[in-house]
């Protein structure tokens, strides 16, 4: 796949029901401001969403327990995205590196 990439989203958080519940009112919060709600979308549906674009994204946590009270989405849960989806979330900032690469060299 390194090769058919078209581009990669540097700063992606997944929207999966485990993250919108880690979220707490944030979300109801997000919708009113955006003037709408934003659907769950699974790990494998976002993957596949991806994917169809010939894209990686790399997946950031949300770390801000101190700030907000809310109990962060789980590391292992992002990691068992990017363990099973391998192909569209690289593992290291590394995988992005060797994508830009093919890019370049395409």
């Amino acid at each position: 796949m390194a090769k058919d990439i078209v581009a990669i989203d540097v700063h992606v958080h997944l929207s999966d029901e485990t993250t919108q519940k880690a979220k707490g009112d944030r979300t109801a919060q997000m919708a009113r401001y955006f003037g709408r709600e934003r659907p769950p979308v699974s790990i494998d549906e976002m993957a596949d969403q991806y994917r169809a674009r010939k894209m990686m994204a790399v997946i950031m946590n949300t770390r801000d327990e101190t700030v907000t009270g809310l109990t962060p989405v789980p590391n292992d849960h992002v990691a068992s995205a990017v363990k099973k989806h391998p192909d569209v979330f690289p593992q290291h900032l590394g995988d992005v590196e060797l994508s830009l690469f093919h890019l370049e060299c395409a």
